[in-house]
């Protein structure tokens, strides 16, 4: 089957793209020319076909369209741009939307699988729920929160046969080494110390395989189209506890500073998806409690150590 994958250099699109590999499908990716990211993706080689454009630029992405005619789309590309850049989140979010909506009117994909995001939310203090009206409270969340609805009135519109993913707080192997969980294993492989932000900030922890598995799946249930569905564990974990279990996993070297950081904006105390429309529609259930997860993703970034991106 031939796929077509934009953000295939990021930390979920290159896990993705290697299931898709894996599964034996044509896989295609589309790549921003200056991308730093091409070190997730070198190891595939001819395994996949990489196309350079700018989603922003709807000249090339229709040509893109052109040249693979895909039969699945996945759009997991994600805008560069700084959290308080308005233009640029608007222009690479929303513009992205629109010039991939018209491609797939020239060139339409049987199945077109959108990862959103849990920010398009904003705070709650319960479980979030896919029919809850949304309050988004960053500009990104704005920002994605429009591109989800301009996918979903395509869905009406023109019939594009869309599901709308919204995961929660992805970790895994291929992970920016600044994220809190290569951070925290990193200082655990090596005995370093590791500053966090004050206590109480929570996550809704999800493995990128589950992800990855859920994204899959999705796009081969063709009876469900125009539907928003969560992609979280349904538990939150606190960032102090999260460490703690890396400490224990990586034989307790790691040292806790005792200054902070700051809060950010994005932080809560209660974060954690409703997973029931995930487990009913698509019967899928996280396979990684966030033990094995981690314990998994150490396992791979013991084997990496020496890559550019986790090296001492």
């Amino acid at each position: 089957m031939r796929i077509l994958v934009t953000g295939g250099t990021g930390f979920i699109g290159t896990n993705l793209l290697r299931k898709l590999c894996a599964d034996g499908h044509e896989v295609h990716c589309m790549v921003r020319p200056a991308s730093s990211n091409q070190w997730r993706i070198e190891d595939l080689g001819d395994k996949i076909t990489v196309h350079h454009g700018d989603l922003t630029e709807r000249s090339q992405v229709i040509d893109i369209f052109r040249q693979t005619r895909p039969q699945r789309l996945f759009h997991l590309a994600v805008s560069r741009n700084g959290a308080d850049d308005f233009d640029g989140l608007f222009d690479g979010i929303i513009g992205a939307t629109a010039n991939l909506i018209a491609a797939c009117r020239q060139y339409p994909p049987s199945r077109v699988i959108v990862l959103g995001s849990s920010l398009e939310y904003g705070h709650r203090p319960l479980p979030l729920q896919e029919d809850m009206q949304p309050h988004p409270s960053t500009i990104f969340g704005t920002a994605k929160l429009c591109s989800t609805y301009l996918f979903l009135q395509g869905w009406r519109s023109f019939a594009l046969p869309v599901v709308i993913l919204r995961v929660f707080s992805v970790y895994g192997p291929f992970e920016s080494a600044k994220r809190l969980v290569p951070t925290a294993l990193l200082a655990g492989i090596y005995g370093r110390t590791i500053k966090l932000t004050g206590p109480g900030i929570r996550r809704d922890y999800i493995h990128v395989d589950d992800v990855v598995q859920a994204a899959v799946i999705a796009a081969e249930h063709f009876e469900i189209e125009g539907e928003i569905i969560n992609i979280g564990s349904g538990r939150q974990t606190s960032n102090e506890e999260v460490v703690t279990l890396i400490d224990q996993l990586t034989g307790n070297n790691l040292v806790i500073s005792a200054e902070t950081y700051p809060k950010h904006h994005t932080d809560t105390g209660h974060w954690v998806a409703d997973t029931e429309k995930s487990s009913r529609l698509l019967g899928w259930k996280p396979a990684h409690d966030l033990h094995s997860g981690l314990a998994v993703t150490l396992n791979w970034l013991r084997q990496n150590l020496d890559s550019e991106e986790y090296g001492t």
